[in-house]
């Protein structure tokens, strides 16, 4: 189990590059910046992943996939309420398996609504390591569905 320490850097690092996002995405669409733009998205994803799986795997709760640890914080509520993380998810499939020109400017297009999913996830994760100094464990949120 990480520490609260290390979510907490995660979570600072996650808030850096969703910000770093919202920067490189007010720049004209260029190769290099939808490039830039693409690569920033797949940094914050994988930071976004890694603090939700802290905190799922110190309730306990077993996930194999992605999509499962995706699928357990739409169900905490920590998510948008939509299928956005889907897209998401599926987007970044395609940036670490590698793509043509075609569904690198897809995937660009996506980023402006992939950037406000993440500003949303950031604040909720936010929320809830406030919440985790109050012993209120996400499973609380779990039973209430």
């Amino acid at each position: 189990m990480e520490s609260i320490e290390h979510y907490k850097v995660l979570l600072d690092h996650l808030d850096w590059n969703v910000q770093h996002l919202r920067e490189i995405l007010k720049n004209p669409k260029t190769v290099y910046y939808r490039d830039a733009s693409i690569q920033r998205f797949g940094f914050a994803f994988d930071l976004a992943f890694k603090c939700l799986k802290i905190f799922i795997e110190k309730e306990e709760i077993k996930c194999s996939e992605i999509e499962d640890y995706f699928k357990v914080a739409d169900q905490c509520g920590w998510l948008s309420g939509s299928e956005d993380w889907k897209l998401i998810v599926k987007d970044n499939y395609s940036i670490k398996n590698g793509f043509r020109d075609v569904e690198e400017d897809v995937i660009y297009n996506n980023l402006k609504n992939h950037l406000i999913f993440l500003k949303h996830l950031h604040r909720n994760l936010n929320k809830n390591l406030s919440r985790h100094g109050s012993n209120k464990s996400m499973t609380d949120n779990l039973n209430k569905l």
